[in-house]
């Protein structure tokens, strides 16, 4: 079972560790671009990825713990996951939306992206979007699903700051 105090750390240890975006990518072949919800944590610290683990787990979430070396010796082993089924990432916009502060827009529009492709395809037993078995089984996104896409994609921009648009700041 999971108090809340969990579910309030997990919130801002996300706000200062953790990702909260949008991915896109197109497989070869195929004209229609792939939007996915994307949520991630890294850090060098493996009993704090293992309780965000265990957080994650009460409120209904699988996810798997995993390392990777980094290319030089003298660096530290990292923990992390990623979650991109769009269930289980809706699942963690709402729990940790009324405790996050420095990622509440974040939240906020992945939650939405999130609820509108689910309310369109529908989700399997597993938090993934559903798929058919036939030839144009795929949904397109909405306007307002690639409009929340590129707000989000301009809020975790790297580099010089940008507004929400993904527009650089003038100096």
């Amino acid at each position: 079972m999971t108090h809340e105090t969990d579910i309030a750390w997990l919130a801002g240890l996300w706000d200062g560790e953790g990702s909260v975006g949008i991915s896109r990518y197109q497989r070869p072949g195929n004209v229609n671009a792939v939007i996915t919800p994307q949520v991630q944590i890294q850090m060098t610290h493996e009993r704090t990825v293992a309780k965000t683990v265990e957080v994650l787990q009460a409120i209904g979430l699988t996810t798997a713990k995993h390392t990777w070396h980094e290319r030089k010796a003298h660096h530290k082993d990292i923990w992390g996951y990623n979650i991109t089924r769009t269930g289980y990432v809706l699942a963690m916009a709402d729990a940790l939306l009324p405790y996050t502060v420095t990622k509440i827009e974040n939240w906020t529009l992945i939650k939405e992206f999130c609820e509108l492709r689910i309310a369109r395809v529908g989700l399997d037993d597993q938090g993934r979007l559903k798929k058919g078995g036939r030839q144009g089984w795929w949904t397109p996104y909405s306007d307002r699903e690639l409009e929340l896409a590129d707000l989000l994609k301009g809020l975790t921009r790297r580099g010089t700051a940008a507004n929400r648009l993904g527009e650089v700041a003038p100096a």
